[in-house]
């Protein structure tokens, strides 16, 4: 019987990396796959990746290229019937000025279901529904499970009758499909018919050793670390600089309040893509004589040093503006006593109902935000109070050993976790450890259809064949 978990996704992605992390810290064999991979075979530090490429058959690689082209012609032709529609789209959340191509993701489900097959996996846990959920669901693990995070199917699969078909067949092909709010659970139900029995809403937790209020003499070298003066207040925001991302607003509004106020210093996390943004923003900030009291952290910042960070804020902001599944990182923030101002929407309603105690701002333009954030600054009685709300909010909803255990329980089935923690109890005990990339076994793959020989190119009618099987409508799960 099988004891391994695929979890298919982007390797960098900290998403993928945090439920793979804290399974193999306990004995269970749980690996990345994704599509490709030119990167190292493990990823922070030993956590295999496995690359689609390097187990796929030739006549599934040579088929895969047919469908792309299909699809990327349909693909086309459907966002051109209706540009109002593609537009209203991407109005509704700008998460993304371009539209996504169906093309890749159906090309790479058909490299990840072959190599997640060879894997021979007793589940499979995919990450977004439009990238990877058609090749979640195209899995023929006993159990498969996919998280749809907000973009994927909030706006992606608004676009086009094909991206929508694309992102319902993964929803309905998959054992279950995971998110974080209640919200989103009303969105899967209403807009895709994923029967509610079938959604789980589930958290990642916060890793409270990493995630705490600094103080003392580790405060001070946190500050020191960064070139954060003693005393100064520190203003966060805590999420990717990009404006879809809210940072059209959040950064003029901290802009103002640090020459407002020469007593704060600013904090700005980069994340992918933003290198124009950052590299904007730090010539502002010299021109304006600021560039002393503000922090740049450029790229994609390891999980450490966000929460080095985040331990000495004392206001953080998250202002994505539309249709905001909550946060993982205001979760992380409030954990570190920071005073988080966000957009206010039904996500965080919902959570505030549940204890989270945040400063929601709705409507809100630059000076909102400025006026919210002097706010805080200056009230440290309500600070103080937010603080204690939300340890009692993280301790009772976010508690990182029971979320991602009972995230195993939903992706494996509660007697596979069961058994699959208790083996890897018994291994930790012996003091043997998951197998690594460089000696992940696998099966022998299925043979080619219709008398597809490996190494035979696929004509454009089995390319077509292949593209209509991924359309076929939901599987019995």
């Amino acid at each position: 019987m099988s004891s391994r978990v695929v979890v298919i996704g982007d390797p960098a992605s900290v998403f993928v990396q945090t439920p793979v992390r804290f399974w193999r810290d306990r004995g269970v064999d749980a690996i990345i796959l994704t599509a490709r991979w030119q990167g190292a075979s493990t990823v922070d530090g030993d956590l295999p990746v496995v690359s689609a490429e390097s187990l796929a058959p030739p006549w599934v690689v040579s088929a895969a290229q047919g469908v792309h082209s299909l699809l990327d012609a349909v693909n086309t032709s459907s966002l051109a019937q209706d540009p109002a529609r593609v537009s209203a789209a991407l109005r509704a959340w700008a998460h993304t000025a371009v539209p996504p191509s169906v093309a890749p993701p159906a090309h790479d489900a058909l490299l990840i279901a072959a190599a997640a097959d060879a894997l021979d996996p007793v589940c499979v846990f995919g990450h977004e529904a439009f990238a990877h959920g058609l090749a979640t669901s195209c899995c023929t693990a006993p159990r498969r499970a996919l998280m749809a995070w907000g973009a994927d199917v909030l706006q992606y699969a608004l676009m086009t009758d094909v991206a929508h078909a694309l992102v319902r067949q993964a929803l309905h092909g998959v054992h279950y499909v995971l998110t974080n709010t209640a919200t989103m659970e009303d969105v899967l139900h209403e807009r895709f018919d994923v029967p509610r029995p079938r959604i789980a809403r589930i958290s990642y937790g916060v890793d409270r050793r990493l995630f705490h209020r600094a103080a003392g003499v580790r405060a001070s070298e946190v500050r020191h670390k960064y070139g954060i003066a003693a005393g100064a207040r520190v203003v966060m925001n805590i999420r990717r600089f990009l404006p879809h991302w809210g940072s059209g607003i959040a950064w003029p509004a901290m802009v103002a309040v640090a020459e407002q106020r020469p007593d704060v210093h600013l904090v700005v996390l980069g994340g992918s893509g933003s290198d124009e943004e950052i590299a904007a923003a730090a010539g502002e900030a010299r021109a304006r004589g600021l560039d002393q009291r503000i922090t740049f952290v450029r790229d994609n910042a390891p999980l450490n040093t966000v929460a080095e960070l985040m331990s000495v804020a004392d206001v953080s902001l998250s202002l994505v503006g539309t249709l905001e599944p909550v946060s993982w990182s205001v979760q992380q923030a409030v954990a570190c006593a920071s005073a988080v101002v966000v957009a206010d929407q039904a996500s965080y309603a919902l959570e505030s109902d549940r204890g989270l105690a945040v400063y929601r701002l709705r409507p809100f333009g630059v000076a909102d935000v400025c006026n919210a954030v002097t706010a805080l600054l200056d009230d440290r009685r309500r600070t103080a109070a937010m603080a204690l709300a939300n340890e009692r909010y993280v301790t009772t909803h976010h508690d990182r050993e029971t979320e991602l255990t009972r995230l195993l329980h939903v992706v494996a089935g509660s007697a596979t976790a069961e058994r699959l923690l208790t083996a890897g109890a018994l291994a930790h005990h012996r003091g043997s450890r998951p197998s690594d990339s460089r000696c992940v076994t696998v099966r022998a793959v299925s043979a080619a259809p219709s008398g597809l020989a490996p190494g035979r190119a696929a004509s454009e009618a089995e390319s077509q064949h292949l593209a209509q099987r991924l359309a076929l409508g939901p599987r019995d799960v």
